[in-house]
């Protein structure tokens, strides 16, 4: 045969082989129409046409791009940005185990994103790869003559020679396009058709033929092989249990996925979807003039995410196609009417149980049948602005012309005679109550009709709120109890012939549409919300939307339960709660719907949902629907950086990730399909608590050391089984913290204790030292000061005595000369010396008892002068503790058997120093009481504790106080009251006539002698001052100070001599010698200090030290040393 005749013959048998495959292919072949969302990219414009989808071993899809460029869809966003995750640019890449897959001439590497690039495996050098892949774990890789297999966990390698696969093809060259590991063969897909590897070679799979095999596809589940050919593609049991399948296509496969009940097929021209279940081949189309379109021809890959959802490669982007959203079937708009313009749709009622439906269109009424394949019927041309059906029967069409009737048996009109405002007058609503009374809306005004009474009543429009009018009227819906009347501001209710506003209606906007659901609640559906009426209890209810801000359109019930139509998909309700929402991006799409457009019908048994929206019509099985979950939402760790750099894209490494203390961590989350909408909460370790937080994006600042683990879930509510996505992660100790850290800690703390210990020693024994010194000194000047006190003390006692005896003698020698002289005043008639005479005894008598000491003598005493020298002696004391002293009195004289009533004014005087607080008040009074001078010591200080058994010293022996008051004479007496303390002292009181003379003498020269004292003490202080100021000059004299004093040296003589009783040059001497004391005990020397105290002369210092202090200088410092 020649050439010729052989191609003749060949494209005989290749035309008859099609005139059989493509009638059945066309027979069995169905179109769906369906959503496929893009990625949020490409809605900025932006288009990533994709080479190879990869599903992240973590979630998320990896995107191999047209320009070898590799990039991580999280849900929401495209990362990096810009560039690739990969450093390399390359066509010739794989994923898998987590891992992208490259050669370089002879060399396999793998890197990790973000990571390194590992060389895995190196193969002869010389060898030249020129294709690779991966299947079931393992990469393969071919050059010229060898197909080499590597197995990822075991870094195996086994290599098959293709020199007999080249043996049984005549084709001058095999190209290996693909290759899928069978359970233990490898099929491979080459230019001429399907090869299988056994031990003694390759075997060639017939039913491929010789074809040009691009894609190779292995189901473990169903156990087939999937043939991608340039004619489409062949599904083949390996096992050979199944008859052969149809070929699925007939143009070039480029890429096989599968779900759990279809194979997809994408070629040059389309995406194919075999069921299992039904056997069918559909084909994926959709309308090409919404946003919402499979763009492109050429599907260049797919994944199927395990998620309930396809994602899809074509050479116009990347598309999402969710698998739940076959639960949904829709109508397309421009099916919708009879010249094919897109039309909306308004209105729905259904007509019967076979599928049929009633609803308005910008065209008419139309009569649709949605079950199965649509069919279609215009019954009333023209605008139609609402309907009723009365009993099946006919159908009440209210028009801008008035009411028309249209019977349905005849398909015709049939309006009956009617009255004239219901013919003439425009009709925007219309309702039919159960009482059959036919009630509609014009223009602002309500009607009702009765059908079987022929009555016409006009309510007119004064029923409507004067504050919100005129406002239009949006729908009437008639339920059991009456008729709701909605308006653009509320809703109004006519029950039991009054209409009635509820004023809570007015924030939910306006009225789109009212239904009664089987249990007689009533929900009313406005702009801005969902309320109730429910029939036990007066006030509206809140219906609770999936979301706020988005808006209610339509509500519909069925034997399920009510299903709300919003903005966002469809609610659905069950006993008064939300179950259960369907929305975009799963079938649906955000803001499609259409108001007041849906309806369910029965049809054969099953229950419809049919909505109305902007792409046409959406059909829904309710039985199906209020049973189906949506798939689960896993949420991903789609990035993870530490202080803003990107340590881990796309996945997550086996161990957990360190990073250092103080170091920020932030998670950036994505959730297949979608994470735009997705709602997250989080768990840190062991927390109690989930914590939500809003946006895709978490970060953690200066945690603490120690491991964590990260749980993140949705938190939607809605969602059925919401699993937790983990992340390990540790915050390293830093060095400061570690227990040696810590130990060192405590040593330096220990140390710098110590160092301070041995530090406050040395300044503590330093400052004892100073201090043993200082009080060596001050002890040793101390003693010598208590030698010269006690020597003095001596000289002073011996003095006493000497003074004691003399005053006695010089005492009786006056007495004796007082006698005298009174006797030769009385014999010289001389009375006018009586008086002082008598006083001067008195007073001699007084100081003479005094010296006496304790002999037992009665004499006479003046009670008051004793106590105001007294309160005298202890007026500083009294001052210092800013105790207030008041005393008042007259000269008393009493009667005393033994003077000591120094000793018991200052017991007294004493105890209540020690009671009285400060600023308090010590009240002496002096008063005759029962022949009797009492002195009353009162106060508002402390208790008085037993002051009679106060121990008293007198002459060297302790006395009690009560004792010493009756050796005296006198008498005690002690009250300690509540308010205040009172101690009274009383003795006998004696009258002397002969002195009363005298002290009235005396108490008018008292005034001038106290302000005599006070000029002469000021005088005195003048005079020490310049002592004290000049002493150690060698020239101050008297001369000199008289001078200082402008009077003269004899007057300064007398004066001072007159005040001190002693010479101002003795005086002058006597500071000096204490000053040259002080200065000795300091360390001093002798003629240092002898010139330092005004002496020119050292040996005449030591003479006057001498005489003065009883040692010379020198015996004074060595006895200080000693």
């Amino acid at each position: 045969m020649s050439l010729t005749g052989e191609l003749v013959f060949r494209i005989f048998l290749y035309g008859c082989l099609l005139n059989i495959l493509i009638p059945s292919l066309v027979l069995a072949l169905d179109k769906s129409v369906s959503i496929f969302y893009p990625l949020p990219i490409q809605e900025q414009g932006k288009v990533i046409v994709a080479h190879n989808l990869y599903l992240g071993s973590d979630g998320g899809i990896w995107v191999h791009d047209v320009h070898g460029k590799v990039m991580y869809f999280d849900g929401q966003n495209v990362l990096p940005r810009r560039g690739s995750v990969l450093p390399q640019l390359s066509t010739h890449i794989v994923y898998a185990n987590s891992a992208f897959w490259a050669f370089e001439q002879h060399e396999l590497f793998r890197t990790y994103p973000g990571g390194e690039r590992e060389l895995m495996l190196s193969l002869t050098p010389g060898t030249q790869i020129i294709q690779m892949g991966a299947s079931n774990g393992m990469i393969w890789m071919v050059d010229g003559g060898n197909f080499y297999s590597y197995e990822i966990r075991s870094g195996r390698v086994e290599s098959l020679s293709l020199h007999e696969l080249y043996q049984l093809n005549s084709a001058s060259k095999v190209v290996i396009n693909d290759a899928q590991f069978l359970v233990s063969k490898w099929a491979l897909a080459t230019n001429a058709g399907v090869y299988l590897s056994d031990e003694q070679g390759f075997s060639h799979v017939k039913k491929s033929g010789k074809n040009f095999i691009q894609k190779l596809y292995f189901s473990h589940k169903r156990r087939e092989l999937l043939v991608g050919s340039k004619r489409g593609a062949l599904v083949i049991d390996i096992e050979d249990k199944r008859p052969p399948l149809d070929r699925i296509g007939s143009s070039h496969v480029l890429s096989i996925a599968e779900t759990e009940k279809e194979y997809w097929i994408g070629t040059e021209d389309g995406l194919f979807v075999y069921s299992f279940i039904t056997g069918k081949i559909v084909q994926l189309e959709s309308n090409h003039q919404d946003d919402y379109a499979l763009l492109g021809k050429k599907i260049y890959a797919m994944v199927n995410d395990f998620q309930g959802g396809m994602w899809i490669g074509t050479d116009k982007g990347i598309f999402y196609y969710s698998l739940f959203g076959q639960q949904f079937t829709r109508y397309p708009a421009q099916a919708l009417s009879n010249d094919g313009s897109k039309t909306p749709i308004g209105k729905m009622v259904p007509l019967n149980s076979d599928g049929d439906y009633l609803a308005i269109t910008a065209q008419g009424l139309y009569n649709f049948n949605f079950s199965g394949e649509l069919r279609k019927h215009l019954i009333y041309p023209g605008k139609v602005n609402d309907f009723v059906i009365d009993d099946q029967e006919h159908i009440w069409i209210a028009t801008e012309k008035g009411l028309v009737r249209y019977n349905l048996s005849r398909r015709s009109i049939d309006t009956p005679n009617l009255p004239l405002p219901l013919l003439q007058t425009a009709i925007q609503h219309l309702s039919l109550d159960n009482d059959g009374n036919l009630w509609g809306t014009s223009d602002y005004q309500i009607w009702s009709y009765s059908l079987s009474e022929k009555n016409y009543r006009d309510y007119g429009s004064e029923w409507m709120v004067k504050a919100f009018s005129p406002s239009q009227i949006t729908l009437l819906a008639a339920v059991r109890d009456g008729i709701v009347i909605g308006t653009e501001h509320g809703a109004y209710s006519l029950f039991e012939k009054q209409i009635r506003f509820d004023f809570a209606s007015h924030r939910y906007g306006e009225i789109v549409q009212v239904v009664e659901d089987t249990a007689g609640h009533i929900w009313v559906v406005g702009s801005y919300g969902v309320f109730q009426w429910r029939k036990d209890q007066p006030e509206s209810v809140t219906v609770e939307l999936i979301e706020e801000n988005i808006q209610p359109l339509c509500i519909a019930e069925s034997k399920q339960g009510m299903w709300l139509i919003s903005t966002k998909g469809i609610s659905y309700y069950r006993n008064q709660e939300l179950t259960k929402h369907f929305g975009a991006p799963y079938g649906l799409i955000s803001n499609e719907f259409l108001p007041a457009s849906c309806t369910v019908g029965e049809e054969q048994d099953t229950s419809s949902l049919i909505i109305g929206s902007q792409f046409g019509v959406v059909k829904t099985n309710t039985e199906e629907l209020a049973v189906s979950n949506l798939p689960n939402i896993q949420v991903t760790f789609s990035q993870v950086s530490v202080n803003h750099t990107t340590k881990l894209l796309g996945y997550r490494m086996s161990e957990p990730v360190k990073i250092a203390y103080g170091d920020s961590i932030s998670f950036q989350f994505g959730a297949l399909p979608s994470s735009r909408s997705q709602s997250l909460e989080y768990k840190l370790n062991d927390e109690q608590q989930w914590q939500r937080f809003d946006g895709a994006l978490l970060n953690f600042d200066q945690l603490l050391p120690g491991k964590y683990r990260l749980k993140v879930r949705s938190a939607n509510p809605m969602q059925r089984y919401r699993t937790e996505a983990l992340f390990d992660f540790e915050v390293s100790e830093p060095w400061y913290m570690t227990s040696m850290a810590l130990v060192g800690y405590v040593l330096s703390l220990l140390g710098l204790l110590a160092l301070a210990l041995w530090w406050r020693t040395r300044m503590i024994l330093a400052a004892n030292r100073k201090l043993k010194a200082q009080v060596e000194l001050k002890t040793s000047q101390l003693r010598h000061q208590s030698k010269i006190v006690l020597s003095n003390n001596h000289q002073l006692r011996k003095q006493l005595q000497l003074h004691h005896t003399i005053l006695g003698s010089v005492l009786n020698n006056i007495d004796a000369s007082l006698r005298h002289l009174s006797s030769y005043a009385k014999v010289r008639s001389w009375s006018e010396f009586e008086a002082p005479f008598n006083k001067v005894k008195q007073e001699l008598a007084q100081l003479h008892f005094m010296h006496r000491g304790d002999e037992d003598e009665s004499k006479y005493h003046d009670l008051h002068l004793l106590i105001e020298s007294a309160l005298k002696s202890w007026h500083e004391e009294y001052s210092k503790a800013l105790i207030k002293l008041t005393y008042s009195g007259e000269p008393r004289f009493v009667e005393v058997r033994q003077f000591n009533l120094d000793v018991l004014f200052n017991a007294v005087l004493t105890d209540a120093i020690k009671r009285l607080y400060k600023h308090q008040e010590l009240t002496i009074q002096l008063e005759v009481r029962n022949a009797q001078a009492v002195i009353v010591f009162s106060d508002f200080g402390a208790p008085i504790q037993n002051i009679n058994k106060t121990m008293v010293t007198l002459s060297g022996s302790s006395y009690p106080l009560e004792e010493l008051v009756t050796r005296s004479g006198g008498e005690l007496h002690v009250l300690a009251l509540k308010e205040r303390n009172v101690i009274e002292l009383a003795w006998p009181l004696a009258t002397l006539p002969e002195l009363e003379a005298v002290h009235k003498q005396e108490e008018s020269e008292l005034g001038a002698k106290v302000s005599i004292d006070e000029v002469e003490k000021e005088w005195l202080s003048k005079v020490e001052k310049l002592i004290e100021l000049h002493y150690s000059d060698p020239n101050f004299t008297t001369s000199t100070a008289a001078q200082a004093l402008y009077v003269s040296e004899r007057s300064l003589q007398r004066r001072f001599k007159a005040a001190t009783g002693k010479t101002f040059k003795e005086s002058l001497n006597e500071v000096r010698l204490e000053k040259a004391c002080q200065s000795l005990l300091s360390g001093a020397k002798i003629a240092q200090v002898a010139f330092d105290c005004g002496f020119n002369d050292p040996s005449y210092f030591s003479q006057r030290f001498k005489h003065h202090f009883g040692l010379s200088p020198s015996q004074f410092i060595e006895d200080q040393e000693n």
